[in-house]
């Protein structure tokens, strides 16, 4: 019987009864490089072959500063939120000192927006008084010129010069 797997793994035919599969080991797959090509006439003499492990450990110390590096990013990044956070917590707080001045800086804006809208309340009653008495010297001013004119002065002066010797007989 031959499965997906059997027909991929070859099998063995030396060493073991005919036609039995090799048994897969857990290391087998890390063993075999698959892959490698390397360029014709290149000296075997010159190469080293590592083991995964040793390549693993010679990348891990070329980008161990850069790893570091990104890791105090992290804890500052993180370290900077969490201080954000705590501020946005303690904002609110009013038994705090700057909860307390804050609050004082609140009250002042209410106490000087309350003095304002009472200084337009008098400015607004202040003007109304103002266009009234200049309603009433106009009117004053008006009835003035109103006397002064010719008619109605020599209105008044007819008018003396009947009434007044009869006030007079009146009187005595």
């Amino acid at each position: 019987p031959t499965t997906m797997g059997a027909m991929l793994r070859p099998e063995v035919r030396f060493g073991r009864r005919k036609g039995q599969m090799r048994e897969a080991t857990p290391n087998d797959e890390d063993d075999v490089m698959e892959g490698i090509f390397l360029p014709v006439g290149v000296d075997l003499h010159q190469i080293t072959i590592l083991p995964k492990a040793e390549w693993q450990r010679i990348q891990d110390s070329l980008t161990a500063r850069a790893r570091e590096t990104a890791q105090i990013l992290a804890e500052k990044k993180a370290r900077k939120d969490l201080h954000l956070k705590s501020q946005a917590l303690v904002k609110n707080w009013t038994h705090t000192i700057a909860g307390m001045s804050q609050q004082k800086l609140k009250g002042k804006k209410v106490r000087q927006e309350r003095e304002e809208e009472e200084k337009r309340k008098v400015d607004l009653e202040e003007a109304k008084y103002q266009a009234q008495k200049r309603k009433e010297k106009i009117e004053e001013a008006k009835l003035q010129q109103y006397y002064e004119n010719d008619r109605v002065k020599s209105f008044h002066v007819i008018k003396i010069t009947f009434f007044l010797p009869l006030i007079f007989v009146h009187v005595v």
